[in-house]
């Protein structure tokens, strides 16, 4: 018993370290981004099937769906980080394929959420505040690692894409901060 608990213990840490170190490439971070992608189009769906009064599962829906878009950006960020620096080529491409989340889809979401500030969500306000500052500081933690890794050239194009949807975030806060 005893072996095999210290046995599972270092094949846990191996993997651990190994998954750590195993270098990603720009596949995976495209990976990465698509699935981010799919994750916003399902807060949207979960969104737009909110009806006059926000049901406890909407809210259930609404935060699971945006804990997992939160780990979406950590799992780019991480990703990002462990690639090193991106080749201009890889980079470009990342670029090109985030900008429809980070112009399109991200304030898309955070429009609507805050339209729905003063209708539907009115009466969860402080929930959604808080899911809100969660997605913006896994945002902008995920979106700091990936204008690091950029060739110097294309880090201008990432912080200008990476500060896309600022305003949209700035604007959902404001609906959500006070009641």
């Amino acid at each position: 018993m005893k072996f095999s608990t210290t046995f599972f213990a270092l094949a846990s840490f191996a993997t651990f370290a190994l998954a750590n170190v195993i270098p990603r490439d720009a596949k995976q971070l495209e990976l990465d981004i698509s699935v981010m992608s799919a994750r916003c189009n399902t807060i949207q769906s979960v969104i737009n099937g909110i009806g006059g009064t926000a049901t406890s599962t909407d809210i259930l829906n609404l935060a699971a769906q945006s804990g997992l878009l939160c780990n979406d950006f950590d799992t780019l960020g991480n990703d990002t980080k462990s690639s090193g620096t991106i080749s201009i080529a890889d980079t470009q491409t990342l670029l090109k394929d985030i900008a429809p989340v980070v112009t399109g889809a991200m304030p898309q979401i955070l429009n609507k959420l805050g339209a729905l500030s003063s209708t539907s969500l009115h009466n969860v306000h402080p929930q959604v505040h808080l899911l809100l500052l969660n997605l913006q500081t896994h945002y902008d933690s995920s979106a700091a690692k990936l204008i690091n890794a950029c060739d110097a050239a294309d880090k201008a194009r990432a912080q200008q894409l990476a500060d896309a949807p600022k305003p949209a975030f700035g604007a959902a806060l404001a609906a959500y901060s006070s009641p």
